[in-house]
């Protein structure tokens, strides 16, 4: 993380040696250039990824914790959390997670080149159970998040109904 850097950095611009300060300035102008391209970044994902950009934001924020980066990086934290569907996507993100692990054992447990056979639900019946209840629970909560329908996918491909 640059954090620790750029604050060394920023000390050093000020001293009395004029090669240290010219070197100081140009490590933080760096180190604000690298900040400012994380922001583009976030800008880009914003629409098509809203929780890739979410965290990236979130990553910046710490890594730049109590710089000016850092805190334009907390204040667009502050305003996507605003946004309802920003927040909803990055709920049912967390979810989806829950969602992906239970695919993962799933895909690894025998019989699983039959997800939809009756021997496959009755060994796997615990791990299934979980997954339909985690797909209900991301389906009330949040119906139209794109985390939501990736993991109704999950759900369909073992035959798990929501009824």
């Amino acid at each position: 993380p640059p954090l620790p850097l750029l604050h060394k950095a920023a000390l050093q611009t000020n001293s009395s040696d004029p090669t240290t300060a010219e070197e100081a300035k140009l490590l933080v102008a760096k180190l604000n250039d690298l900040a400012k391209r994380q922001f583009d970044q976030v800008d880009k994902l914003k629409e098509t990824e809203p929780v890739a950009a979410y965290l990236k934001l979130q990553k910046v924020a710490a890594d730049f914790k109590n710089t000016t980066p850092g805190r334009q990086a907390t204040e667009k934290l502050t305003a996507m959390r605003r946004d309802r569907r920003m927040m909803a996507e990055v709920e049912a993100h967390k979810s989806l997670e829950a969602v992906r692990k239970i695919d993962k054992a799933l895909a690894e447990a025998p019989g699983h080149d039959d997800p939809r056979a009756t021997a496959f639900h009755k060994a796997n019946a615990v791990a299934l159970k979980q997954l339909q209840s985690s797909l209900r629970q991301m389906k009330r909560s949040w119906p139209e998040a794109k985390a939501t329908q990736e993991a109704l996918a999950v759900g369909e491909k073992y035959g798990v109904s929501l009824r």
